[in-house]
């Protein structure tokens, strides 16, 4: 933890403004080590006791006032539009579906209800290995998408 209680503070302070102009109920907000940078702004994630809180990397404390504002608007759009949740739903409902699809075929294929040329294994398990992770970008940018919007109401707000 290489971040100072007033930084901390002052990031809660915008969050707090934001979410009563926006007539949101203000959410936990927790700070994560963030070193290098490599995580999202600001997320929404599971508190561990099933209510949703604001997860904010600790590299948007040093982020501009302008960054800090967009970046808590959008993760404030999780309680401002159903839409966010709903796209995160069906993210993990499609990823779901292609991961059971696809252990699927690999028991059947264990079991030899499926019997196909090593090359069509290959092919299929490639397509699959493809499939999958471009999927889940797509609704990842189609889920950011609608945080990105509800954000914006937020700040309108």
């Amino acid at each position: 933890m290489t971040w100072d209680d007033s930084e901390v503070e002052a990031l809660h302070r915008r969050l707090r403004v934001l979410a009563e102009r926006s007539g949101l109920t203000l959410p936990a907000m927790d700070v994560v080590d963030d070193p290098k940078g490599r995580l999202s702004p600001a997320a929404v994630r599971d508190g561990g006791d099933g209510q949703d809180h604001i997860a904010v990397s600790s590299s948007l404390l040093r982020a501009s006032p302008d960054a800090q504002t967009w970046h808590l608007a959008t993760a404030l759009g999780h309680w401002a539009s159903p839409v966010p949740r709903r796209r995160r739903r069906q993210g993990w409902v499609a990823g779901g579906l292609l991961a059971a699809l696809w252990i699927g075929y690999g028991l059947a294929e264990l079991d030899g209800v499926v019997d196909l040329s090593g090359a069509a294994t290959v092919a299929v398990n490639a397509v699959a290995g493809l499939l999958i992770p471009i999927a889940g970008a797509a609704l990842a940018r189609r889920s950011q998408a609608a945080s990105d919007e509800a954000g914006r109401e937020v700040l309108r707000r």
